[in-house]
């Protein structure tokens, strides 16, 4: 069964398994550089608690509204991502999977502040 992010009006998807790996370690990164009361800790923790249910959709344009809280979300998408690639916690599989789709969630994220242009 497979699992989706959904943000942007778009959905990057991978299997379930792969999808709750990803959802922990962005919880885990969230936690260390914010405590366990942030509200994207406590939304990812929730989170993790509905994977026993195959076919999850975690939807975080709820959770990343502002442009702060999406550049925020990307530090610990790319914290995640490393700690991840450095583990066992993945197949070779999941790796494969994670990079790409790392890169179209950070992408659907919107452009950096460092990036956007002026109007």
């Amino acid at each position: 069964m497979s699992s989706a992010f959904h943000v942007g009006g778009e959905s990057v998807w991978g299997t379930n398994g792969a999808v709750e790996v990803l959802v922990t370690a962005l919880r885990r990164q969230a936690e260390d550089r914010h405590g366990p009361a942030d509200p994207l800790v406590r939304f990812l923790r929730a989170e993790e608690e509905l994977f026993p249910f195959a076919g999850r959709g975690v939807f975080l344009d709820g959770i990343l509204a502002g442009p702060d809280d999406r550049q925020r979300f990307r530090g610990i998408l790319d914290a995640a991502v490393a700690e991840l690639m450095a583990s066992d916690e993945l197949s070779d599989y999941g790796k494969d999977w994670l990079r790409p789709a790392a890169d179209r969630l950070r992408e659907q994220l919107g452009p950096t502040a460092s990036t956007a242009r002026p109007r």
